[in-house]
């Protein structure tokens, strides 16, 4: 422990109190949604072929030059025609399909140009909980009807809330979606799930339809049947989770913002700001107290001073100034995909091992074990090298690069800082890093 002197008594104890004032600052800040911004990242995608004219939503993410849609909102391979985005009433922007998914129904566009909107910023599934608000941006296209409103109201965002009715839903494919009350209607496809804090958790997809036979008019008002799509159950619609996008970004060399982790204090000051509040009435008094106490010991602990010849006052003469000793670099793991996006587990000189078996590894699989070995793959420091070494423990699905090779199971092979590689599925993601270790660290 680091001795505070009085000198900085005042000061560290302003500055505590500012931090703890700053807490509650942010979590009112964000008790409503930034409403304004998650409409501007949101734009309305078209396709044209022939007379043909379909619409949906996306949203901008990178530097401002790349979309996020659906991919059935984008065609098939052999339907030609046309992409773009409409910003807004006056202006096209054309588009062109750099990746596209159709087992995870999801494609990234790259615009012609570059368009002046907020890039989006990516919430993690460990960030959303059952029963969590969340609301659904895009332009259903039933809020188009000429009937109803004018050209401009084409252009305006629509927004939908609700809450997250289950985020552990899988597709017949192993896809992983949210379920969601939020409503939303075709039209809604490709466009962004987002959380209270206007983070997308998720990308909506589709609701529960089902083709039925409807009596209209026509315009001169005698009845008129028609084959449409009609919902099968209330509040139930679907999104990709973000997690099923954000590999695919970085393999595209994509940029793309990602949310801040927050502690349960923040979290608890979003649902229950009252009880928050009394949370935190109640501890800045403890901490104060305590943060005294530390001033106090420290005013005590003086550290010994050396005479002018360099001799300690302790009568122990130097022998001359000692180089210290190097300090060991860190080296970590950080998750970019799965479960584990967002996390950071520092390494040290034992094996750090990957697997489904807690009792044989220490990064646990959970969310989709079937894919992972029990003891998939390790990490560990040569002893004689100070290298670090990855190692495939003879896994069923294997261990990869991140650009697909393979690893042969049994063998070490040594990583570098930036390397990647995935446990069975690039949905599982991981990027090997290697720093000098600082001063007091």
């Amino acid at each position: 422990m680091i001795p505070l002197h009085s000198t900085h008594r005042r000061s560290f104890l302003f500055a505590a109190l500012l931090l703890l004032a700053g807490l509650a600052v942010a979590g009112t800040a964000r008790g409503a949604p930034p409403v304004e911004e998650m409409k501007g990242s949101t734009v309305r995608v078209v396709r044209l072929a022939g007379e043909d004219f379909w619409t949906g939503s996306g949203f901008v993410t990178g530097d401002g030059r790349y979309v996020v849609t659906n991919a059935h909102v984008v065609g098939g391979d052999g339907d030609g025609g046309e992409l773009g985005i409409l910003p807004d009433r006056e202006t096209g922007v054309r588009a062109r399909v750099v990746w596209k998914s159709p087992r995870k129904d999801l494609a990234v566009l790259e615009l012609e140009r570059r368009v002046d909107r907020p890039p989006a910023v990516f919430a993690p599934k460990d960030s959303v909980e059952d029963a969590q608000t969340v609301y659904a941006l895009g332009f259903p296209g039933a809020a188009d009807d000429p009937r109803v409103v004018n050209d401009a109201s084409l252009f305006e965002v629509k927004i939908t809330r609700g809450v997250v009715s289950s985020r552990e839903i899988r597709s017949r494919d192993g896809v992983r979606y949210y379920q969601t009350d939020a409503p939303i209607n075709p039209g809604n496809s490709g466009g962004p799930l987002c959380n209270e804090y206007g983070e997308v958790v998720g990308i909506n997809v589709a609701k529960s339809m089902a083709l039925a036979m409807v009596v209209g008019q026509d315009a001169s008002g005698a009845p008129v049947e028609s084959l449409e799509r009609v919902s099968r159950g209330e509040g139930i619609g679907w999104a990709v989770q973000a997690d099923e996008l954000l590999p695919e970004l970085d393999r595209l060399g994509i940029p793309y913002r990602r949310a801040w982790s927050r502690g349960p204090f923040l979290r608890l000051w979003q649902r229950e700001p009252v009880l928050a509040g009394a949370v935190l009435a109640a501890t800045v008094p403890g901490l104060a107290a305590l943060l005294l106490v530390l001033v106090r010991r420290g005013r005590r602990e003086k550290p010994a001073s050396a005479s002018p010849r360099g001799e300690r006052t302790g009568g122990e003469k130097r022998q001359g100034a000692e180089k210290p000793p190097p300090l060991p670099d860190r080296a970590f793991l950080r998750g970019l995909s799965g479960e584990f996006a967002g996390m950071d587990v520092e390494l040290d000189d034992g094996p750090l091992v990957l697997g489904r078996d807690p009792r044989a590894s220490h990064l646990v699989f959970t969310a989709n074990p079937g894919e992972v070995s029990k003891r998939h793959c390790l990490v560990r420091r040569d002893p004689s090298s100070g290298a670090f070494l990855l190692e495939d423990c003879w896994s069923t699905n294997g261990t990869f690069r991140e650009n697909g090779e393979r690893l042969e199971p049994g063998r070490p092979h040594p990583l570098r800082s930036g390397d990647r590689f995935y446990a069975a599925s690039p949905e599982n993601l991981f990027e090997f890093r290697r720093k000098e270790r600082e001063e007091g660290k």
